[in-house]
């Protein structure tokens, strides 16, 4: 369990998190972590993700939070090489588990582009808390998941609900950054998670991600090559979150994950054929 150790005047935090990745049932080993203060600019403290895809962090920072991140590694699933960052932010005044998921990479980077909008309030000890829940309840109204578990490990909770809306956030951005110029890398994976923030800030009602016009927002400030039907991305995109919507999630029991897996490693396999069609400026064309 979390505890804190006062060393002068400054509370160091030292806390054990789980981190998962793309998959639904596996965690990422040999994954680099780092403890970011964005405030600062400064990297405060880094290890590596175990065997069982675990760690923990020892740091301290006066700021309203700080974001840790997981890069690289090895998804202990599939055994593929995990390819871009998962992150989460942490309130200082925050002392519980969480995991890294997409889920909490897509609320950080929300989090994110409120800290660095000028237009805005400066983000403060007065304010982060209602920053931090409002973007949270963003997050589980477009996922129609409960803010409450929005940031639980739902592979070792066994949460279907919850891994169900992680697999659709992994499908939307796995297929976009497949078809955009960089294709599926690091950078290319960032980029969608920044428009797909974007999207969710700039909209008036909640995005469907069932629905084509929705997803279109997401891609509106990246760039593809002119050769790609973007409406056949969207398409592709939007049926197989249909798909994950229509699996069962009603119990925890392992066909429910096995249903909800074969839909993620789909959307792995869809982006891989992406990435090639649009490589070879072929027509996209996915069974």
């Amino acid at each position: 369990s979390p505890y804190l150790k006062e060393v002068g005047y400054s509370l160091v935090l030292e806390i054990y998190f789980p981190t998962s990745g793309t998959s639904t049932s596996g965690k990422i080993k040999d994954g680099t972590i780092s403890v970011f203060d964005p405030f600062s600019d400064e990297i405060m403290y880094t290890t590596k993700t175990d065997d069982f895809g675990n760690y923990s962090l020892v740091f301290s920072s006066l700021n309203p939070y700080v974001i840790i991140t997981s890069t690289g590694g090895i998804n202990i699933a599939t055994q593929q090489a995990f390819i871009g960052d998962l992150s989460t932010v942490k309130l200082r005044t925050d002392f519980e588990n969480v995991a890294l998921t997409s889920i909490t990479t897509l609320t950080s980077t929300l989090i994110e582009i409120r800290r660095t909008d000028s237009t805005m309030e400066i983000v403060s000890d007065s304010n982060i808390d209602a920053i931090y829940k409002e973007a949270k309840n963003d997050i589980a109204t477009l996922l129609d998941v409960s803010s409450a578990s929005l940031f639980d490990d739902y592979i070792d909770t066994r949460n279907p609900v919850l891994s169900a809306a992680a697999a659709k956030v992994n499908t939307i951005i796995n297929l976009i950054a497949s078809s955009t110029e960089d294709g599926l890398t690091a950078t290319s994976i960032a980029n969608v998670y920044g428009s797909f923030a974007k999207a969710i800030r700039d909209s008036t009602v909640p995005l469907k991600l069932n629905d084509d016009d929705d997803v279109k927002k997401i891609l509106a400030l990246l760039e593809f090559n002119e050769d790609v039907d973007v409406d056949n991305i969207v398409n592709i995109t939007t049926s197989l979150v249909n798909e994950i919507s229509n699996a069962s999630t009603d119990s925890s029991g392992s066909d429910v994950f096995a249903n909800i897996e074969k839909f993620s490693l789909a959307s792995l396999n869809t982006a891989s054929k992406i990435q090639e069609s649009v490589a070879s400026g072929q027509d996209i064309s996915i069974n």
